[in-house]
């Protein structure tokens, strides 16, 4: 009720939905404190609901936040909780359905946080599939985890092992090579076309743009393109400058700019709040791409932002977040270095052990931090 209730409410600005969707949200996040505060409800923690909740909440954020901690706070959540339930739990149903989605969250944040997942463990990649045949995104993803690993290394580890660093580079990507062809050779029809853009932006960047066979086919590419770009500047910065590079700018470039016209297909009026919610990882990725290119990327970097505001008009109000963030905006990373998702809110009680009274757990949980805001 809550999401339907901010949906309606960003798309017509009216402000009186747009709190009452905050109350009715407020309500639900004090029911999921209880349930996560209580000492005897273990059974009620790794109920599908509570974990389902959780991801509902998470989405709230995406369209009614008013900084990006809300939403990283549910995706810890959401790690704790599955962490709690075992691979075990997952393998049929709407359990597996939930974690087909926060793998994906997962593996978004590990990659901005630069950190080592436990989902790239073998347990976590196959048990969940004992009875179900992965579909070609989630073999990427299987793949996909293993960068978030190197980039943690890659920023503790000195640089003489650099080498070593750049060997498992270049076999991920020989390997993201033969998914690749395998993706395409399995799907005989076009997954996209070009056709002229519609965009009235300024600067105009891009004048055509890419059409998709369904948004599914939309998401594994453009996920595959932004990941792509994470893994060649990943190259780069370990390759020697003694040689000739392995990968070019140029080809960052190029990736960055097929996922640039991505977005008029995700932003179309048939894809609703989906579309726009999947574009914002791959959109961030470019934009910041686009920004380390100085000079040559300017004019790109403008029509993201030109983007990420259109995305905050359509109601996704983390593309706002975000876009403040990438350009240095002074309130989103003042939020950010608070780190109150790292607090103690109800999920980091939830991790160090419930409180003994559940009421007093409540009072001092997030809902009380909505209020009063």
């Amino acid at each position: 009720m809550a999401m339907c209730t901010v949906f309606v409410g960003r798309r017509s600005k009216d402000e009186r939905l747009l709190q009452e969707s905050v109350r009715i949200y407020t309500i639900a996040l004090a029911e999921l404190n209880t349930v996560l505060s209580n000492r005897g409800a273990h059974t009620l923690r790794t109920r599908d609901e509570t974990l389902a909740a959780t991801m509902s909440l998470a989405m709230y954020e995406t369209m009614g936040c008013l900084d990006p901690t809300g939403w990283q706070r549910h995706a810890d959540g959401m790690e704790l909780l599955v962490r709690m339930r075992g691979p075990e739990i997952h393998k049929t149903g709407l359990a597996h359905n939930l974690f087909n989605s926060f793998r994906s969250v997962n593996l978004i944040i590990s990659l901005v946080n630069r950190k080592h997942s436990f989902l790239a463990s073998e347990e976590w990649r196959t048990i969940p599939w004992t009875n179900v045949r992965k579909i070609p995104i989630q073999d990427l993803h299987d793949l996909l985890f293993e960068l978030p690993a190197i980039l943690e290394d890659q920023g503790a580890l000195p640089r003489s092992a650099h080498p070593s660093l750049l060997g498992r580079c270049l076999d991920l990507k020989a390997r993201l090579k033969v998914w690749h062809e395998n993706f395409t050779r399995t799907h005989p029809d076009a997954h996209y076309w070009l056709e002229f853009s519609t965009f009235n932006i300024d600067p105009p960047v891009f004048p055509t743009c890419y059409r998709f066979s369904s948004v599914g086919i939309a998401n594994t590419c453009t996920f595959y393109w932004a990941n792509l770009i994470i893994l060649y500047s990943t190259i780069i910065a370990t390759s020697p400058t003694s040689q000739p590079p392995l990968v070019t700018m140029d080809e960052i470039y190029d990736l960055a700019a097929q996922i640039c016209m991505s977005m008029e297909y995700y932003i179309s009026p048939g894809k609703k709040s989906y579309g726009p919610v999947l574009s914002m990882f791959p959109l961030r990725i470019a934009m910041e791409c686009f920004k380390k290119m100085g000079e040559k990327g300017e004019k790109s970097t403008l029509w993201c932002r030109a983007i990420f505001k259109i995305l905050g008009e359509k109601g996704i109000l983390l593309a706002e977040m975000l876009e403040k963030l990438a350009s240095g905006g002074k309130e989103v990373e003042a939020a950010l270095e608070r780190k109150e998702w790292a607090g103690r809110g109800f999920w980091g009680r939830m991790e160090e052990g419930p409180s003994e009274n559940t009421e007093t757990g409540r009072s001092k949980g997030t809902a009380v931090q909505r209020e009063g805001r």
